[in-house]
């Protein structure tokens, strides 16, 4: 499981709803902080991709919004890194609606951040478990026809510890004779050791 492919359909980067074509790098807190600090030169090199007449002028009144909805450059830092706003997208039925996404709400919604020695964020790795239950044999891409939501209940998940395993009712809704998918025991659980070889 990675940002790219899991996360970031629900967990845009977008921190400027005007300009959706900037966004915040992911896996680095040097790297946020250097974006941040050039946005300046981001906007400048973003006017001269759209051919703006007046470039300068593009920039003055993108920094001038971010100064009007977060305050300084160290307070949009400071949300960026510890705010765990939840500025969720609507999900309808385990989708999302109007294929919406959420604008960047903090990397502590989904990771522990903390303020180093020196006073700069640190962010704990984190650690993702492949698989929770080791003898169940599930396939996530034999089920890639369905939303992530419909089995998990991220909507509900109040903290990043949460652990979003479906219960046997929510598989049991295509698991079944009336869902029509193979429901036998043996399709989801391993009951017995793997023979070892003689030796």
């Amino acid at each position: 499981m990675n940002f790219e492919n899991n996360c970031r359909v629900c967990h845009s980067l977008q921190f400027d709803p005007e300009t959706p074509e900037l966004a915040l790098p992911h896996g680095s807190t040097e790297f946020v902080t250097a974006f941040l600090r050039s946005l300046p030169k981001q906007y400048a090199d973003l006017a001269a991709r759209k051919g703006a007449a007046d470039a300068n002028g593009f920039v003055q009144e993108k920094l001038a919004g971010l100064r009007e909805q977060f305050g300084s450059g160290d307070d949009l830092e400071r949300r960026v890194f510890f705010s765990t706003t939840k500025l969720a997208p609507e999900i309808r039925n385990g989708t999302l609606s109007g294929g919406t996404r959420a604008l960047f709400p903090g990397c502590a919604l989904c990771h522990e951040v903390k303020t180093s020695v020196s006073g700069s964020p640190e962010i704990t790795k984190p650690m993702i478990v492949e698989r929770w239950l080791a003898p169940a044999k599930f396939d996530h891409a034999k089920h890639a026809n369905i939303s992530c939501a419909q089995c998990h209940d991220a909507v509900h998940s109040k903290d990043t510890a949460d652990i979003l395993l479906p219960a046997k009712e929510t598989c049991a809704v295509c698991h079944s004779p009336r869902g029509g998918v193979v429901d036998t025991c043996a399709t989801c659980h391993t009951y017995h050791k793997p023979l070892v070889a003689a030796q």
